[in-house]
């Protein structure tokens, strides 16, 4: 059976101006991120290789896989602050 583990949970600021750059997961399993505020626009969360844009809304989850081919970034914060709970699973 398969099991999973949590490698690392991180709350994320991105402040206006900010934006986190391409990266690609070279461990296989799953990330999640929760949207925890209002009050800022822009910061929307890219996954170039399956032409996906999701644009956080507050208490939105986001659950995707993790690997190689899941490269992602996240767009500038245009204006206030961005705050993300982050979830990194990996199997075990």
């Amino acid at each position: 059976s398969n099991h999973f583990f949590v490698l690392i949970i991180k709350i994320t600021r991105y402040p206006s101006q900010e934006k986190y750059k391409q990266n690609n997961n070279r461990i296989p399993g799953c990330l999640s991120a929760q949207i925890l505020n209002n009050g800022f626009s822009g910061g929307e969360l890219v996954y170039p290789n399956q032409g996906c844009v999701l644009y956080p809304v507050i208490g939105s989850m986001i659950l995707a896989p993790a690997g190689a081919e899941y490269i992602h970034l996240v767009n500038e914060v245009t204006r206030g602050e961005r705050f993300t709970l982050v979830f990194r699973f990996i199997n075990i």
